[in-house]
């Protein structure tokens, strides 16, 4: 792709700060005084990319689909991260002696990845999503990150709807043209640690994998998963996926 402009700004990338980023991304891998990074704490990433304090953001597809409504933001491409059947990354803990789940918490503090587990509840169990509550201090049941627990997230999602979970993507404003397109993509390739694997349990019964790149199938799947987290009211509108620079492409 050809380079948007020749201007040598700072490139200001905002991603969350939780466990499960902190082995994605490695902040010394990269130019620190050309690229400023900015950690943020919940869902404030995809803030500081609507309001132009960011020019790249690490987003959920909750995240994604959210802020479609108040901007345009398209998807940079890989790497992406994927999670389809068993990955032992996220897992479901019941409190011991439970009658009733009332209540839902996270180590990582994600809406993104409780609504997963609403929806697998309602999927799975037929609970009522607005039932529940979130109480990260003690709840009737805990999404854990990478903890060795019975039920696993990705494999519970792709049992259940035959797509892979998305986790994350880069997003950028349509209209970016501050920076060198083919510079952010060599950056956020030095930037983040490739976890790509497959992975099988230790009876060798369950398979799975994680994916960290873009193509036809995974786009579908990110589709999918808005739509739903639309069925589940999860988000209250639906927006097909961006790939930046899709649209000058096809124009051509």
């Amino acid at each position: 792709m050809e380079k948007v402009s020749e201007k040598n700004t700072i490139l200001k990338i905002s991603y969350p700060d939780n466990q499960l980023t902190k082995e994605l991304i490695n902040p010394d891998n990269i130019n620190r005084q050309e690229n400023h990074l900015i950690k943020t704490t919940k869902n404030d990433s995809v803030k500081y990319l609507l309001n132009n304090r960011a020019d790249l953001a690490l987003l959920t597809p909750l995240d994604y689909g959210l802020a479609q409504k108040s901007g345009d933001i398209r998807i940079l491409g890989s790497p992406v991260l994927f999670l389809q059947d068993y990955t032992e990354m996220f897992g479901i803990e019941f409190k011991h002696g439970i009658q009733e789940i009332k209540t839902v918490g996270s180590d990582i503090p994600d809406a993104f990845i409780l609504g997963v587990a609403k929806i697998l509840f309602s999927e799975r169990y037929g609970l009522n999503l607005e039932d529940f509550i979130v109480d990260n201090k003690d709840p009737d049941v805990m999404i854990k990150y990478k903890a060795e627990t019975v039920s696993d997230i990705g494999e519970d999602w792709f049992e259940t709807f035959r797509f892979p979970l998305p986790l994350y993507v880069w997003c950028l404003r349509a209209e970016e043209t501050e920076h060198d397109i083919e510079k952010i993509n060599k950056v956020i390739n030095d930037l983040c640690i490739d976890l790509s694997k497959e992975i099988q349990s230790d009876d060798g019964h369950r398979v799975g994998k994680i994916s960290f790149v873009w193509d036809e199938n995974y786009e579908k799947a990110f589709d999918d998963t808005l739509e739903t987290m639309f069925y589940h009211g999860i988000l209250p509108e639906i927006f097909a996926s961006k790939k930046y620079g899709e649209d000058i492409i096809s124009g051509e």
